[in-house]
């Protein structure tokens, strides 16, 4: 909705401000501009630690750990796929 949020902090006697705008809106009109194809790799990354971080929460650390082990092959396996293609990413 175009609130600006701004954060005021002082460190070393020296102000800083730290500002975060919300994104624009993505309506039907402008959906192509942001469009990001994203690998199926990624998806899968994103939902093992997404299990990982539930089992956390709820206090099954074995399963946690499982989840954990997974989310490490899988990223490693993302990585392996992007080092194939950075080529066509890096522009």
């Amino acid at each position: 909705n175009g609130k600006l949020v701004v954060n005021l902090y002082e460190s070393d006697g020296i102000y800083k401000v730290m500002f975060y705008m919300r994104p624009k809106k993505i309506t039907e009109e402008n959906a192509e501009e942001y469009i990001i194809p994203l690998p199926d790799g990624f998806l899968d990354v994103i939902r093992a630690r997404i299990r990982m971080e539930a089992f956390m929460l709820a206090g099954n650390v074995s399963m946690a750990n499982a989840w954990s082990d997974q989310h490490i092959l899988l990223f490693e396996e993302l990585k392996k796929w992007y080092a194939q293609r950075e080529a066509d990413y890096i522009r």
